[in-house]
C-alpha cells in the first residue's frame, strides 16, 4: 500500500478526537466543567454534517451520555 499523506492526516485527527473523547470521559469526575468544554470541542471537530464521522459521533455521545448524571 503506498503512503498517502491525506490517510495519515485523518487518521491521526481521529485518533486525535477519540483521545479527547475518553480523557473527557475520565475528567468528567474531577473537573465537570473542562469536561464538558472538551466534549464540545470533540464534537465540533467532528462537524454535524459530515456523514463520514457518523459512528464516531455516536460513540462519542454515548460516552458523554455516561458521563452525565441522570436527573430523577
Amino acid at each position: 500500500m503506498k503512503y498517502s499523506p491525506m490517510r495519515n492526516r485523518s487518521a491521526l485527527a481521529k485518533n486525535k478526537i477519540r483521545i479527547q473523547a475518553l480523557t473527557a470521559d475520565l475528567l468528567w469526575n474531577q473537573d465537570e466543567k473542562r469536561a464538558r468544554n472538551l466534549f464540545n470541542e470533540v464534537m465540533n471537530s467532528l462537524g454535524a454534517g459530515h456523514e463520514q464521522h457518523r459512528q464516531q459521533r455516536s460513540i462519542i455521545l454515548q460516552l458523554y451520555s455516561s458521563a452525565r448524571p441522570v436527573a430523577l
